[in-house]
């Protein structure tokens, strides 16, 4: 999911020279759209193996790593068109992924939806936070039901140890401990001030999302049982405690 560290990963994992670390390097937001409403065979699979083709002729290290929320729907698909066996789950706790998604979604913009009939309308009922949440617990519970490695960004900041037995071991690479206390202590993707976004949305030509949200212990009593009524489960499902 969009806010759950990746760029942060990403440089934590470029800290191996031997290999190419890369954040959204697969797809864009037109694929992680089509993947979710589109065929497998149709789209996905022809748009992955042409990707394939393209890592292979760019890049000559030992390991190619693409960390990005655009693939979210293509779990399947990448067993099948780069037949690996080290595909992860990377999940944020949502009461901190959440607010961060709620600043940068554009209304504007297309967005992933329910496909039930039932659950559209209650989409379409619901405010923007009810979107968010939905989009949080949908895309998480599905990506629990694949055959991939849970990773929680909270466990691989916690200590060095977590983050080697984590991805280290698995993936074969070589990453010091001062390396990643380094790499970890940099900002990276913060949530600017609004003077910030707001120049920034001007500079790119984009509309700028002025509503916020405070952190979740902030929030109002209704909104909170929101989060937790829809997210609850799935939470617990990944060790957060509610």
């Amino acid at each position: 999911m969009g806010r759950s560290g990746t760029k942060l990963l990403t440089r934590l994992l470029a800290c191996d020279k031997g290999i190419v670390s890369e954040h959204e390097y697969i797809g864009n937001r037109q694929f992680w759209l089509l993947s979710w409403y589109l065929t497998e065979s149709d789209y996905t699979i022809p748009f992955l193996t042409r990707e394939k083709a393209k890592i292979e002729n760019s890049f000559d290290k030992r390991m190619f790593i693409d960390i990005s929320g655009y693939l979210q729907n293509a779990v399947p698909a990448l067993k099948k068109v780069f037949n690996s066996d080290k595909i992860f789950h990377l999940v944020r706790d949502p009461r901190k992924t959440i607010p961060s998604l709620y600043t940068r979604r554009i209304d504007t913009d297309l967005h992933l939806l329910p496909k039930q009939k039932h659950e559209i309308e209650k989409w379409l009922d619901g405010n923007k936070l009810y979107q968010i949440c939905w989009n949080w617990n949908k895309t998480t519970s599905v990506l629990l039901e694949q055959p991939v490695q849970l990773i929680r960004f909270e466990d691989i900041l916690s200590d060095y140890q977590s983050f080697r037995t984590l991805l280290i071991e698995p993936l074969k690479i070589e990453i010091t401990e001062e390396d990643w206390k380094k790499t970890k202590s940099e900002k990276i993707n913060r949530t600017r001030s609004p003077v910030y976004r707001w120049l920034y949305a001007r500079w790119k030509g984009k509309p700028y999302v002025e509503e916020s949200l405070p952190s979740f212990e902030q929030w109002s009593g209704s909104d909170q049982q929101m989060l937790l009524d829809i997210c609850g489960e799935t939470m617990q499902r990944c060790g957060y405690r509610i």
